[in-house]
Parts: C-alpha cells; sequence; structure tokens
C-alpha cells in the first residue's frame, strides 16, 4: 500500500490524542478502581499501531531495500535461506531513522534482521541452523570447519539470535586489538558517528556502565593469569558490548544468509570477536569463511593478532 501523507498525518495526531487520554484514564483508574475506559483507550491504541505498521511497514522495507541494495539482509533473504516464509505482522518495524540508514550505508554496514526460530517453533541455535541447510554452503562448501570441541556448547546448541534489526559492518575491523581494547575502539566509533549531536540515551547509559566498570577491569587486569575469567564474566555482560558485538548465533545467520544471498562468503581472512562464551570462559570467535567452512576458535580477553578482530554492531 503507498504511503498516503495526508492520512498518515491525521492518523498519527488520533494516536497521540489517544495515548494522552489512555495516560490520564489509567491514572483515574488508579484512585477509583475502574479500568472499563482504560481497557478500551488501550484496544483503540493498539489498533492504531497496527494501521500505522500495514501502512507504513512495507514502504520502510522497499526503501530500505533499495538503499542497502546486497546488504540488506531483510525477511525475504531468511526465508530463502531456509526456506519459509516470514509473516509480515511478525516483522519488527525497523527503528533506525532515514539519517542513520543512509550513513551506515555508505559507510560499509549490512542492514539485517535477525531471526530466533523456525515457524515449527525449534530455536535458530547455530546447531539448527547449519543442520537445516544439511551443512553446506551455496556452492557445496562446508559451513563450519570443524563442530568437534564445541558440538555440546551452549553457544552452538542453545544460543539463539536476538529477534530485531541490526546494523552491522560487513567486515571485521580493530585487529591486533586484544577485548578490552577493542571495547574502547567501539566505543569511540559511536562517539564519532554522534558527534555533534544527541547520542541515544542507551548509548549513554552503557557508556555510564562501562566507565563505572572499567576501573575495576583495569584492576583485574594487573594479574591476569588469576582474573581473567572475572574480567571476561565482566566485559561480556557490558550494555556497551551487547549493543556493539554479535553473539556466535547472529554471525553465523548473518554469514549463512550473505552468503546464500550474494554468493560472498563473509570474513575470508580474518576472525570477528563475538560476545558469546564457551563453557571454559574463552570469548568464541568466528571466521576465516573458505570452502572448508568457518573457524570457530576461543580465547582470552588479552589474546590480540592481526586476524582477530570484531564486526561493529548497532541496535538502538
Amino acid at each position: 500500500m503507498p504511503l498516503d501523507c495526508p492520512t498518515l498525518k491525521s492518523t498519527l495526531d488520533t494516536l497521540a490524542e489517544k495515548r494522552e487520554a489512555l495516560r490520564l484514564a489509567i491514572t483515574e483508574a488508579a484512585e477509583t478502581g475502574d479500568f472499563d475506559t482504560a481497557r478500551t483507550l488501550e484496544a483503540e491504541v493498539g489498533t492504531l499501531l497496527a494501521s500505522l505498521r500495514e501502512t507504513m511497514a512495507p514502504a520502510i522495507l522497499d526503501a530500505s531495500c533499495e538503499l542497502f541494495k546486497q546488504d540488506f539482509l531483510g525477511p525475504e533473504a531468511i526465508g530463502e535461506t531456509f526456506g519459509f516464509a516470514i509473516d509480515r505482522n511478525d516483522i519488527p518495524l525497523i527503528p533506525f531513522s532515514k539519517q542513520e540508514l543512509e550513513e551506515a550505508a555508505k559507510k560499509g554496514f549490512q542492514l539485517i534482521l535477525d531471526w530466533d526460530t523456525f515457524p515449527d517453533g525449534t530455536p535458530m541455535t547455530g546447531k539448527a541452523m547449519t543442520e537445516r541447510l544439511g551443512g553446506t554452503t551455496s556452492d557445496g562448501g562446508k559451513i563450519l570447519f570443524d563442530t568437534d570441541w564445541y558440538e555440546n556448547e551452549d553457544f552452538f546448541t542453545k544460543e539463539t539470535p536476538k529477534k530485531g534489526w541490526r546494523l552491522v559492518k560487513i567486515e571485521a575491523t580493530h585487529t591486533s586489538e586484544n577485548y578490552l581494547t577493542q571495547t574502547d575502539s567501539l566505543r569511540k566509533e559511536i562517539e564519532a558517528e554522534y558527534a555533534g549531536k544527541q547520542i541515544p540515551k542507551i548509548y549513554e547509559d552503557a557508556f555510564t556502565e562501562y566507565e563505572a566498570k572499567k576501573p575495576e577491569i583495569e584492576r583485574l587486569w594487573k594479574d591476569y593469569n588469576t582474573n581473567w575469567k572475572q574480567i571476561v564474566e565482566i566485559l561480556a555482560n557490558l550494555k556497551l558490548t551487547a549493543l556493539t558485538r554479535e553473539s556466535f548465533s547472529e554471525l553465523l545467520q548473518r554469514m549463512v544468509v550473505t552468503e546464500k544471498k550474494t554468493k560472498k562468503k563473509l570474513l575470508p581472512n580474518t576472525h570477528a570477536w563475538t560476545r558469546s562464551r564457551s563453557s571454559g570462559g574463552d570469548l568464541v570467535s568466528v571466521g576465516c569463511f573458505g570452502a572448508g567452512g568457518a573457524g570457530v576458535n576461543g580465547y582470552g580477553p588479552r589474546n590480540a593478532d592481526g586476524v582477530l578482530g570484531v564486526c561493529s554492531s548497532r541496535r538502538v
């Protein structure tokens, strides 16, 4: 359905009025105990939101696809890779502004929809995705090089992508940096992107948490061999890490969907460090994706070499 701007404005105005009326009704109901009016208004707000989704979502998806072209991994790419259709009513709205999307497209980001379950309810774990594809890429190569060491690890058998839209750098950067230094670099990237503009609160809160925890990380780092698992625990659970690093399952899904759509294998010569951890405490990396399959390794946070980088990710 094409966008009808006057109708859209009218719907938005009505939605704003209904939401304010709902707020007042909830306040009144808290005093009187009568929630009937509030429930009616809540249903009306839900109907208006559904109407907006019906009107705007297809246009936004089409515009994003045109902007990112081969680097747009939306519901069709997911469906074509794994052999199922995604109901458009289940697709979240893209949360990024037009300006954010345009700038990301210029800087070599992909816009991707992470998906968490198959239609039959099976979680889209790394193991399930690999098995669903028969362990092979579209050119007959292997998806994963060797799963022996992690075939029973939670990051492979239980972890699923976090459903929603995400921007992510196509290839790994910040190689030759340890995990902590990479975290500093990821923060600086975001600060540079929002230079002269208001940084979203979600990132401000992440920065505040990181600054509060960094002295403890640095203290533990002084006796790294004793404390490295504690360091991993802190770094892996940072809000900043959740916002800027992929999990193993998210990266694997992105790699196989990209390969299916473009016939291009991501990370052919590098590894990307994720936020996922092995049972032994190592931070998991994936990369060197060739005909023999992608390698999966685990490292302590002090490790740094020219192959191990990070694919900078963005959520809002």
